[in-house]
């Protein structure tokens, strides 16, 4: 049992990780852009949610370098993994961006639950289909 517990932990910090990575980079990009006076196009909420997928998957593909094998090796526990991280990360993402909105912070898309969990669910599903 605690076993499972470490193993799925193990998952979670690598795509939160990578999640957190993917928010700070572009929140550093964004401060970049309207320091030379380029303001932030809005995207088509289609196009966005289908970038933030496949940059998630694309973060996915690059975990498989450094971890190939799940954390986690019990069939079931990958599914849960599959379908309860990206809704976590996608939950906590949208917490970080509502105390970013209350302290005055700009925000980033990532600080969206629906492009934060999209973003997960790439990152996990190709960890699902080919960390084993």
């Amino acid at each position: 049992m605690i076993e499972a517990i470490f193993e799925i932990v193990f998952e979670i910090i690598i795509q939160g990780g990578a999640e957190i990575i993917a928010e700070v980079v572009t929140h550093k990009s964004r401060k970049r852009r309207r320091a030379r006076g380029i303001e932030p196009k809005p995207m088509n909420p289609v196009v966005a949610a289908v970038l933030w997928f496949a940059l998630g998957a694309l973060m996915g593909g690059g975990s498989l370098i450094f971890f190939p094998h799940s954390f986690i090796h019990s069939e079931g526990l990958r599914i849960a993994n599959l379908i309860l991280t990206p809704l976590m990360l996608g939950a906590i993402m949208a917490l970080i961006g509502r105390k970013r909105l209350a302290n005055g912070e700009e925000t980033v898309p990532l600080d969206k639950f629906s492009n934060a969990a999209l973003f997960a669910l790439g990152m996990a599903g190709v960890r699902f289909f080919f960390a084993h």
